[in-house]
Parts: C-alpha cells; structure tokens; sequence
C-alpha cells in the first residue's frame, strides 16, 4: 500500500532505521513467472495473532468537495461509535545529509493543509480517515479476525462513498503489522526460517531490510519489511511489515473489481507471515481452524 497519510504506529514501525533480511525461498517464488495465487489453499487460524495493527485503504478522489464543517457535521450523524474527531493534514518529511565533517543533518517538515478527518473509535482501537482523495481503515491490537475487520472496513467505506461520491478507484491496499516478542539471549534462527547471517559471528544489533514483489498477472505488488524494534518499556521485537497494492488503475479495468481482487490480496499477506516465520514460532499463536 501506498498510503498518502501512514496511520501513526505503522510510521513508527517502518522508521525504525536498521538493516535486515527477507527470505528466498518466497523471493523465488514471487519473482518467477510460474507463481499463482491459490484461493483453495487455507492458513491456520491464530488464538494470539501478533497483529498490533491491520490497515485497509482505499484511494479514490472526492467527486465532490469535502468541506471540513460539512464533514464534521455528517461524520458525527453517521458515526457516533467514532466519537473522537481531529484534524487531518498532509506532512511530508525531508532529510538532509550535507557533506564535511562538520556538517551536520537537518530535517524538514512540509505541511500541504488540511486533507480531512480522523476518527478514532470509543476505545481507541479502530481509526478511520476520510480525506480528499482517500479513505483508510486501521484496526489496532487486539485483531479480533479477519471478517470483523472487512465488515467494517466495508461499512466505513460505504460512508466514505455516499459522502465523497468518488468517480473510482486508484488503488487499494491493504497493510498487517506483526510484533513479535524476542528474547535478547535467543538468536533469530529461532523466529526467521532465513534468519540474516552474521559474518564471522559478529553479534547482531540491528536489523531492516525492505524487499518489493510484483505479481504481474494479478496487478499486485507486495513490501515486505523486517524490522528489530526497541519499545519505551526496553522489550524487543521482531516486526513483520506485509503491505500488498493493486496498481494503478487496476479496478478500472474491463473485468476487475474489488470482491474478487481483495481475497487474493488476502491470501498473498497470508502466505507471506507463514512462509517467512519458523513452525515453532507459529504453533505458539494457534488455536486450530482455518484464517
């Protein structure tokens, strides 16, 4: 997914600034011409997912204008479960990194105004933006499954539409956020089936690798990122980033829509958290069934 504006957790996540490494075994898989998405095939459903966010967007310009009072006030008739309303602007963040010794780097942040708004639900766990150009749905831990999160996806999405009457859509993406607890004395070889190597046993500190993919006959495009990552209680985590996108235009195209394209988008965000983790690890989150 390429969202416009990344919803606050899944910025912290991708920002991490490490290095790692990606699999590949799904590498030759994604990148060979024989590679098919199977629907029939099914994946174990989890008890604990380490899902501490699931992100739904939708990128469809305004066929109308959206002014900000006359979406305050329809957002607030249409949705009083989501009680929390801010301000949503587009900010963009510039590095600099200048050449010399003592040359030192800047950052820069661009605010291009007010884009719409953010909602948040009564328990702060499902996040809604409805902007000029895009609708994002965000659940954050605990996932309760993935019907109860394209339920209302789907029902804030309708509310997108009837609000903002988009002409089409330019994409869609959908985003998982894994965190999966490590234990610092444990080497990765333990989580990771390709866990990064470490050249003459130098003891790894870091990791971030980021790997693109595209599944040329479906129209998607997969971004896997791994990611070492600290949190303010000094916990370590492994974080799994799985964002899988339609290209551009691809539901405007003869034959495509959206019904049949998500379950594969489904599917390839599936395949990828069982290719990549250890059985073992992946035992510890089942309760049996089929995700």
């Amino acid at each position: 997914m390429r969202p416009e504006n990344k919803c606050e957790r899944a910025a912290a996540y991708r920002n991490i600034g490490t290095r790692g490494f990606l699999g590949n075994g799904v590498s030759k898989r994604l990148m060979t011409g024989q590679f098919k998405i199977d629907l029939s095939q099914k994946f174990e459903q989890l008890r604990d997912p380490p899902i501490v966010e699931a992100v739904l967007q939708w990128r469809a310009p305004a066929g109308m204008e959206l002014s900000k009072e006359s979406l305050q006030e329809a957002l607030s008739a249409e949705l009083p479960d989501y009680p929390m309303q801010q301000d949503h602007y587009e900010t963009q963040v510039q590095f600099q990194f200048p050449m010399g010794d003592d040359a030192d780097a800047s950052s820069a942040v661009w605010n291009g105004g007010w884009k719409g708004l953010r909602l948040v639900s009564a328990d702060s766990r499902n996040i809604a933006i409805f902007s000029q150009n895009s609708f994002t749905y965000s659940r954050l831990k605990p996932y309760e499954g993935w019907e109860a999160f394209e339920a209302e996806a789907r029902r804030l999405w309708g509310i997108f539409g009837k609000l903002a009457q988009p002409d089409s859509v330019d994409t869609v993406g959908l985003r998982f956020i894994n965190r999966i607890p490590v234990e610092r004395d444990k080497d990765l070889a333990n989580y990771l089936k390709e866990p990064p190597s470490k050249p003459g046993g130098l003891p790894l500190v870091s990791l971030l690798y980021q790997s693109g993919f595209q599944v040329e006959q479906e129209g998607l495009f997969v971004n896997v990122v791994k990611t070492l990552h600290e949190n303010p209680e000094r916990e370590l985590g492994l974080i799994l980033d799985i964002d899988v996108g339609t290209r551009e235009g691809l539901l405007r195209e003869p034959g495509q829509d959206f019904d049949a394209t998500l379950p594969k988008m489904r599917w390839l965000k599936n395949m990828l958290f069982f290719e990549l983790l250890k059985p073992e690890l992946i035992e510890s989150f089942k309760q049996g069934g089929t995700e």
